[in-house]
């Protein structure tokens, strides 16, 4: 789930360019 890594501000999904 990108939404897990949002928080954490890493590269986990590259279709959710929010995480960068």
């Amino acid at each position: 789930n990108p939404i897990l890594f949002r928080g954490v501000g890493m590269v986990a999904d590259p279709d959710n360019p929010l995480v960068l």
